[in-house]
């Protein structure tokens, strides 16, 4: 193992603006403990607290997001919620009428896995299918300090890289149900499982799969910017 070099790392989790309702606050909260369920065990970087922000989209500035990403080697940005589809981009509304692009999430230089649930449609959306996704008690591997270390080498040894995954392909809608949203839940809940069988892990093979499950009611995609998923893969499955 490479000598561990200390990296600066920030999970950046927006969720709905503040006029939520009980239920959209209930939906929302539950996507988002289950990713920071995901964030801090050992195939999520074992994060600390104080590495993960969470914000309202109409609490933020184009600006305060740009400096919590550059001033971090590695970040983990998460956004589910209502937005706009402009020229094929999806297009999120901030604080002060600002917005933002997905696209303008990725900065030069660094290290970025961005993860987006919400339609990718600017047609009127139909009634969500009914789903349900088996739930059971989170389990992702422990966190440690000896799997932090383990997981910033591999890191480290990883050149700059961006990976945007869409839980919905383009001019599709992002459906959710009681619980949240399907494709947060679809792809945490389910790399849960695959993390804990006693395999090798592909990231690509796992996307693959849970894409072609007959009962699946969207199909996910992703595009990658200078990354190899062979070496991405392995942040999620430490030995």
């Amino acid at each position: 193992m490479n000598e561990h070099k200390k990296i600066t790392r920030k999970a950046i989790l927006l969720c709905n603006d503040n006029s939520l309702d009980a239920s959209e606050e209930f939906k929302s909260e539950s996507d988002l403990g289950l990713i920071k369920c995901f964030l801090t065990s050992a195939s999520g970087g074992s994060f600390n607290d104080d590495e993960i922000s969470t914000c309202k989209t109409n609490d933020i500035t184009r600006d305060a997001i740009f400096e919590l990403i550059d001033a971090s080697d590695y970040t983990f940005i998460y956004f589910s919620g209502h937005s706009n589809f402009v020229d094929r981009r999806i297009q999120i509304p901030l604080k002060d009428g600002q917005s933002i692009y997905e696209s303008e999430f990725i900065r030069p230089n660094k290290k970025q896995w961005i993860f987006m649930d919400c339609c990718r449609s600017n047609n009127p959306a139909p009634n969500s299918p009914k789903f349900e996704v088996l739930r059971k008690e989170y389990s992702f591997p422990g966190k440690s300090e000896q799997n932090r270390v383990q997981w910033e080498n591999t890191l480290n040894c990883m050149n700059s890289f961006y990976m945007m995954y869409y839980v919905t392909e383009l001019e599709n809608f992002a459906y959710t149900n009681f619980h949240g949203g399907y494709g947060t839940q679809k792809f945490f809940i389910s790399l849960m499982e695959k993390l804990n069988e006693n395999s090798a892990f592909s990231f690509e093979q796992f996307v693959q799969e849970i894409n072609k499950d007959e009962l699946a009611v969207q199909k996910s995609d992703y595009i990658l910017g200078n990354l190899n998923l062979q070496e991405f893969s392995k942040l999620f499955k430490l030995n």
